[in-house]
């Protein structure tokens, strides 16, 4: 599966967003909506995208073990939704997800 968010091409889509750095970087894939519920979901409909390390799991802005977690999970969220609504509509989302975050 395709992300909806981004090309596969090495850059950290949170890099991209919040620094304007697109070069290529040791990226991990995350599951925008993840948990055992929500993570087939993402795979199913390209609710993913590249994270370096320091946005994945390390850094001060990671999307996990990080004091701005829920910061960059709220930028994540919103991000694929608007993406999402593009090409489908709200009850879509609705129906897929139970939730809108914009």
């Amino acid at each position: 599966w395709k992300s909806i968010l981004q090309k596969d091409d090495g850059s950290c889509f949170l890099c991209s967003i919040l620094h304007g750095d697109q070069s290529r970087k040791e990226v991990e894939k995350h599951h925008i909506f993840g948990g055992n519920r929500w993570r087939s979901i993402s795979e199913k409909n390209g609710f993913y995208v590249n994270l370096c390390l320091e946005h994945h799991r390390t850094g001060s802005e990671a999307v996990h073990d990080s004091k701005r977690s829920g910061e960059m999970k709220q930028i994540l969220f919103e991000a694929c939704e608007k993406k999402y609504l593009e090409t489908n509509s709200l009850e879509s989302w609705m129906q897929l997800m139970g939730k809108s975050w914009i």
